[in-house]
């Protein structure tokens, strides 16, 4: 390991592997966001500074809290708003949206919840705590969204717009179990694709899903760098540990890279030579505009299902346009894109199956779990595998 202090200059070794990166997976943690005013939980200047202090904000921000007494946990959420109420991104994460311009294939995975590798551009996140951007219903799982001065008056549980049961931040709270979907995405992104550089910025590093993936990289041989003002559990895996802001050493490392030009994918077309998506009348016998709607939705479920991408999708843009003036619009386009997102995976275009999943998951995240009879995870999770599944020419082998 290599040790840099903040006054030296990237270490020559390091430029040079630098140059040859086409591929980077970044993990972030509350050290990235300190130069914007948000106080980290632990290291210099954090709530650990004072162990009383620090024990009651993890104990009223636990999932058991928000069960027995949920003002405790949205007060304690109102005071770390308050705290970070004019915060904006800082250069660590406008430095993070220049790497993922300038190279090839790019994935950040954060533990912050608080929106600002979002808000700088940051396009490919994968934030394993969630946001305090919205927030859940805890009995009708309606989703609300959350404006930061609203978050930083807080002093008692919000109630639903819909039923008035108490929200929940749709974050994860200590002690309870992080979302599969996205440990899922990790698996993808950092073990069965591991990118040429894995990044770590601003993170204590102690929980496993953050070390695994440096330490899966330094047994393949890729180039692994730390950048953070103090020694953490990951420093003795890394190439490269670089001490100080990061602020100041993503900047550097971004400039490093040599920028990747990406070659231009044709826009996929079905197999009768069509342009996706077309929404023209489907080859296969069944009639959905003649169907009732629970009948038209069990056909596109069905002809997704046996991968029939393109037919799925001229049926959920018949419902859809059908629907158009009712409360569901965005419900059925959101299926409409889900079936698009196989037909890209199927014709070898992944980074376009990959953006339009996430477009039609942000939108199915708006209704409940089982809406029109449409398992949203089980949906999802198809889908996903497709896109999984499915060749992505820009990648290196």
């Amino acid at each position: 390991m290599v040790v840099m202090r903040e006054d030296a200059e990237l270490p020559g070794d390091l430029r040079e592997r630098l140059r040859t990166v086409r591929s980077v997976g970044t993990i972030t943690g509350a050290g990235v966001s300190a130069e914007s005013g948000i106080r980290t939980y632990r290291g210099t200047g954090g709530l650990y500074d004072d162990p009383e202090e620090g024990e009651r904000t993890v104990e009223a921000l636990s999932g058991a809290t928000l069960v027995r007494d949920p003002d405790r946990t949205w007060r304690a959420l109102g005071q770390l708003a308050r705290q970070a109420l004019d915060a904006r991104p800082g250069p660590a994460h406008y430095a993070l949206v220049a790497i993922e311009h300038r190279i090839e294939r790019f994935v950040l995975l954060t533990q912050n919840v608080d929106g600002l590798h979002q808000a700088a551009g940051s396009r490919n996140v994968i934030d394993i705590h969630g946001s305090l951007d919205t927030a859940l219903c805890t009995r009708c799982a309606t989703r609300s969204r959350l404006a930061r001065r609203d978050l930083a008056a807080f002093e008692r549980a919000p109630g639903c717009p819909a039923c008035g049961a108490p929200l929940r931040p749709d974050a994860v709270l200590f002690g309870e179990m992080l979302p599969s979907d996205k440990l899922r995405r990790i698996h993808e992104e950092f073990a069965r694709q591991t990118p040429d550089l894995v990044l770590v910025a601003g993170t204590s590093a102690l929980f496993p899903y953050i070390r695994g993936p440096v330490e899966l990289a330094r047994r393949r041989g890729r180039l692994t760098v730390e950048v953070n003002p103090e020694p953490t559990d990951v420093s003795p895996v890394v190439d490269h540990a670089l001490r100080g802001r990061a602020g100041l050493w993503l900047p550097r490392i971004s400039h490093a890279l040599t920028p990747f030009a990406a070659a231009a994918i044709p826009r996929p077309r079905d197999r009768f030579g069509r342009p996706l998506p077309a929404g023209t009348p489907s080859e296969l016998p069944a009639a959905p505009d003649a169907l009732p709607l629970g009948e038209a939705v069990e056909h596109g479920l069905a002809l997704l299902v046996d991968g029939h991408c393109f037919e799925s999708h001229e049926v959920f843009e018949r419902i859809w346009r059908a629907e158009a003036a009712e409360k569901d619009r965005r419900f059925w386009r959101a299926l409409a894109q889900l079936a698009v997102a196989g037909c890209h995976a199927q014709r070898g275009n992944r980074p376009g199956a990959a953006a339009v999943l996430e477009r039609a998951r942000g939108e199915l995240g708006r209704y409940p779990e089982r809406h029109h009879g449409v398992a949203r995870g089980e949906l999802l999770d198809l889908v996903h595998r497709l896109v999984a599944s499915a060749p992505d020419p820009r990648r290196s082998s």
